[in-house]
Formats: C-alpha cells, sequence, structure tokens
C-alpha cells in the first residue's frame, strides 16, 4: 500500500538504513530521524529509505519502506518482503510453492532465487512524501 501523507499525527523513527535492490544496505543513515504518520508504524516495525526507483515493485527512489520483521522464512506467498542473500537486500513478492522459494516482481517476473535468502520482514506501507 503506497500511503499519501496526510496530516494526522506524525512520529520520528530512526532510519534501519537505504535500500536498493541488489546492493548491501547503506547504513550511513542509519541514525537518521524520520517523520511518519504513527497510524503507519508498530512497536517492533523498521524503516527503510529507497535509494533508488524500483517500478517493477511500484516504489520510487525516496520513499519510507516499513517494514514489519518476521521470522526467518516466515511470510506468505505474495507478500512484498525486503529479504537478504548474503549482505545484499532485494524487494519482491515472497514465492514459495512445492519447496521451491523465489522473489518476483508485480508481474511475475524472477527478481532473485536462492536458496539462501532469509527474509527481514513484509512491508506493510509505503509512504511517499510528494
Amino acid at each position: 500500500m503506497v500511503k499519501k501523507i496526510t496530516s494526522e499525527k506524525t512520529k520520528f523513527v530512526r532510519l534501519a538504513g537505504v535500500l536498493s535492490q541488489g546492493a548491501a544496505i547503506d547504513k550511513t543513515s542509519a541514525s537518521e530521524r524520520v517523520l511518519i504518520p504513527e497510524s503507519a508504524i508498530d512497536v517492533d516495525d523498521i524503516v527503510f529509505r529507497a535509494r533508488e526507483d524500483i517500478p517493477a515493485v511500484f516504489v520510487q527512489r525516496g520513499d519510507l519502506l516499513i517494514v514489519e520483521r518476521r521470522k526467518p522464512d516466515h511470510a506468505a506467498t505474495g507478500e512484498l518482503v525486503v529479504v537478504l542473500i548474503g549482505d545484499r537486500s532485494f524487494i519482491g513478492h515472497w514465492w514459495t510453492k512445492r519447496g521451491e522459494r523465489a522473489l518476483v516482481n508485480d508481474g511475475l517476473d524472477l527478481v532473485t532465487e536462492d536458496k539462501k535468502m532469509r527474509i527481514i520482514g513484509a512491508i506493510t506501507a509505503i509512504l511517499r512524501w510528494r
């Protein structure tokens, strides 16, 4: 869900880092505080900023991604997630059927496929300040 920022009650939270498709999470901005609507985040959620446009999943550069932490490999098929393969991060829809695991875009094209994918969490909101 892309949420348009309105005049609702807001609060400051710290960024967990900046994401780029297929790159390590840039944690140099991890101490940066960003203002978000209180209704968009729960206590254990983490917030990332998108470094680049990822049109295949409707993410735009600068979007704030609200991520609900998940236990490793705990996401429903089709859920928009952030995963790690080694130190590289990827955003896409989790796909698991008959023991196969993959990350796909909105058109169901393969983003990446690797047995070592580790789910960080599900993206529950995409906040865009434009």
